[in-house]
């Protein structure tokens, strides 16, 4: 009988000379002799011993995957991200075995890490700043491969005004904070305690608003303001901060101050103030008179 044909694998791995056969070079497969030798082992591959018997613990290395160095296929995550709002991205490279990954250089933003065996970079960003690194990703064959520097910001919208902590707030001065370029709305409220809405709430405004009026507050004790970001769909990015109210000044809503051809039939009116106890009306023909 002869082997035939075989998997062109095996003649490949035989001719690189890789030492995964014994080879047969003596005698025939004509056992009964009845065809004068047809068929001799040679050296190399040949119809009656092929290539010869396998060294397993050698020909299975040689069968399998062969040793290839890591080449990165995915080394740019998105930036900026945002304070206490989840972040995830996948780092990927190709070559055998699965290459591993690693920070080579500098340090990751607080928050987030690296996981070395599926690179994913990923977690919840605790403070704001800029974070310069390198990932590596290494194999053992020939040198890993590494990302060109990444710089990876972290953002937070913040209050403007009032800041945190600040005392006699004019609160019919509007609120205002510094934008982020990937929040997708904000929400700004106010209240007696802490991240309560009470006394104020904006719904949701669009990501280029940059200020709200919350209108006259109760002058005195302590208030809350807290200024929620959307980022990728979560409002999990936020700022809370404390302040006192100004005692606020009521103040005309018909007429405007400097209005002309006033409609002397319809009411005068105002936007009226929390800490009110009353209000009087007077109209003369001088400032504060009231001969009218």
């Amino acid at each position: 009988c002869s082997l035939g044909y075989i998997n062109s694998a095996l003649y490949n791995i035989a001719a690189a000379g890789t030492g995964s056969f014994n080879d047969v070079k003596v005698g025939n497969n004509d056992y009964l002799g009845a065809h004068s030798g047809a068929y001799p082992a040679t050296t190399g591959y040949d119809m009656g011993s092929g290539l010869g018997t396998p060294i397993t613990s050698t020909l299975v290395t040689q069968l399998g995957p062969q040793p290839q160095a890591p080449a990165l296929t995915a080394s740019t995550p998105p930036t900026p991200a945002a304070v206490k709002s989840p972040y995830s991205y996948t780092f990927a490279a190709t070559g055998h075995p699965a290459p591993t990954f690693s920070v080579a250089s500098g340090s990751l933003p607080p928050g987030l890490t690296l996981n070395a065996t599926t690179g994913v970079l990923a977690g919840t960003p605790t403070s704001t700043g800029t974070s310069t690194f390198t990932v590596a990703a290494g194999n053992g064959v020939g040198a890993p491969a590494v990302t060109p520097t990444i710089s990876l910001t972290i953002n937070q919208a913040t209050f403007t005004n009032p800041t945190n902590a600040q005392a006699s707030v004019d609160t019919t001065q509007p609120f205002t904070w510094a934008t982020i370029p990937e929040a997708q709305g904000y929400i700004v409220v106010v209240g007696t305690t802490l991240y309560g809405a009470d006394l104020a709430n904006s719904g949701v405004l669009p990501p280029a608003a940059a200020s709200f009026s919350v209108g006259a507050l109760p002058a005195g004790p302590t208030l809350y303001a807290t200024l929620l970001s959307e980022v990728n769909g979560g409002w999990s990015s936020f700022q809370s901060i404390t302040f006192t109210a100004a005692p606020g000044l009521a103040t005309f809503t018909n007429p405007l101050n400097g209005q002309t051809n006033v409609d002397p039939t319809a009411p005068f009116t105002w936007a009226t103030i929390p800490q009110a106890q009353g209000y009087i009306l007077v109209a003369g023909t001088t400032p504060y008179g009231s001969n009218l």
